[in-house]
């Protein structure tokens, strides 16, 4: 009974050494942090901005006002995990072509997206929420 005991304290006390002394940042295709201003991540946006704005209950077009924080994971193509604050703009949801030049109104939200880059090159969105 006690040789159990002794076993599987030796047991947690190896793993939890290992988990302080093994660097879990190196996981080969895990999600990393990355920079929100890269220019890859910022295109990948671009593209699927009208998909998030398919899902807004609104007339008016949103557009990223600012990116707070980005993941990435290279398995099978590119996803990105994504958090931004969304803001309403004059627009309506018609005037999609110019959404660059649409000013934003006091209206933000903050919301997250799951990006996935498809062998063909386009972007899908995968999931998408607003608080």
């Amino acid at each position: 009974m006690y040789s159990k005991i002794l076993f599987l304290n030796c047991m947690a006390a190896s793993l939890m050494i290992m988990a302080i002394h093994c660097d879990v940042t190196s996981v080969p295709n895990a999600f990393k942090p990355l920079d929100v201003n890269d220019p890859e991540l910022n295109n990948a946006l671009k593209k699927v901005e009208p998909q998030m704005n398919e899902k807004m209950n609104s007339t008016h077009l949103y557009r990223i006002e600012e990116i707070d924080a980005a993941q990435k994971e290279s398995l099978d193509g590119i996803t990105y995990k994504v958090l931004f604050s969304y803001g309403e703009t004059e627009c309506n949801k018609t005037d999609i072509d110019r959404i660059d030049s649409c000013k934003f109104i006091d209206h933000y939200v903050h919301c997250g997206a799951d990006i996935q880059q498809k062998p063909n090159d386009k972007w899908k969105l995968v999931e998408f929420f607003c608080l």
